[in-house]
């Protein structure tokens, strides 16, 4: 089968659900996914069985997968946010997605595409709610595990890496954690915070009291991320309590783990189905302890260690895409061809 795969970006969800999906499906030889980043209607020419449509929000896009669907092109349409439900302190975005007529057209997507694939079972349960679509599936993601593998680990003997990478939709997140961390790296001298994504003095502005034990980088691509992050040893993910937290996927529990960095994060219905609490990771709920949680994985080598290893090899037993791309094939072959 022919598929036609209209990416929303190449750096971000673009690579993760979209690249790699693409590399290794058409490695396997069994179907033929081409990327696009541009539109034209030669797409829908010659025996194409799937349009797929990632993020897309604007009504000409819109009425190019209708053209297609008119075709007898099954059309997919990809989402891997609760687009509907962006909180007001991510500024950014709700500026933009609270417009009505962005809303309307992304409303219409879900509506009218063949199949609505979600990242999380509590973000289809968001998208089914708002507008029924036809089909719906839940497509965890997958990752690059060689990808992740690759990156080297220089690290001083002793050292102990906390890693925060984040978008900036995270700073409304920054108040769980925050006294946290600042009490870790008071109190433990061989702590080290590496924060990516956003820089992060106004949210914490003690960071500057340690001079040398704090980086901040800005967003870094996909493709550099695994040598950025390599070599830590704990990597966290706190989440404010609200509707688009809650829909969140288990991306950042798999790129910890494909590096052997215990995920500690909040509890979200997706970390509890990556994480097997106290075993490869640890969840911390609404009132739970962030700071005797890191504690104890930061004082106890052995057990952080054992954790580090279960956790890799789950990620690259479950989630690495050479084993998972398989879900997308069927979802292809159940759904694609609707012109034979």
């Amino acid at each position: 089968m022919n598929i036609k795969w209209y990416i929303s970006d190449l750096h971000a969800c673009g690579h993760v659900r979209g690249e790699i999906i693409a590399r290794e499906v058409n490695n396997r030889r069994k179907h033929r996914i081409d990327l696009k980043t541009n539109f034209t209607y030669s797409d829908m020419l010659g025996d194409v069985g799937v349009f797929l449509f990632q993020r897309h929000h604007t009504p000409d896009i819109l009425e190019r997968m209708r053209f297609a669907s008119s075709r007898g092109i099954a059309t997919f349409y990809e989402l891997d946010d609760d687009l509907f439900h962006i909180p007001p302190d991510f500024e950014k975005a709700f500026g933009f997605y609270s417009d009505p007529r962005i809303q309307f057209v992304l409303k219409q997507f879900v509506a009218d595409a063949d199949v609505v694939t979600c990242t999380s079972a509590i973000l289809a349960e968001a998208v089914y709610a708002l507008r029924r679509p036809k089909t719906v599936l839940i497509l965890d993601n997958l990752i690059d595990y060689d990808m992740w593998q690759l990156a080297p680990r220089d690290k001083v003997e002793g050292e102990i890496r906390i890693v925060w990478m984040a978008s900036a939709s995270h700073k409304m997140d920054a108040p769980i954690v925050e006294s946290a961390l600042l009490r870790l790296m008071k109190e433990r001298p061989q702590v080290k915070l590496l924060l990516i994504g956003w820089i992060a003095d106004q949210e914490f502005p003690w960071i500057k009291d340690f001079p040398g034990r704090v980086i901040c980088l800005p967003w870094v691509d996909i493709v550099d991320l695994p040598g950025v992050m390599a070599g830590a040893d704990i990597g966290i993910a706190p989440l404010k309590t609200n509707a688009f937290n809650a829909a969140k996927s288990n991306l950042k529990v798999l790129q910890y783990g494909a590096l052997g960095a215990v995920p500690v994060v909040s509890s979200i219905d997706a970390y509890r189905r990556a994480i097997s609490n106290g075993h490869d990771g640890v969840i911390i709920d609404d009132d739970g302890d962030w700071f005797d949680a890191l504690k104890e994985l930061i004082d106890n080598d052995v057990r952080r260690k054992e954790m580090s290893a279960m956790i890799r090899t789950k990620i690259e037993g479950a989630y690495n895409v050479k084993n998972g791309v398989v879900i997308w094939e069927s979802a292809f072959e159940a759904f694609g061809g609707k012109r034979s």
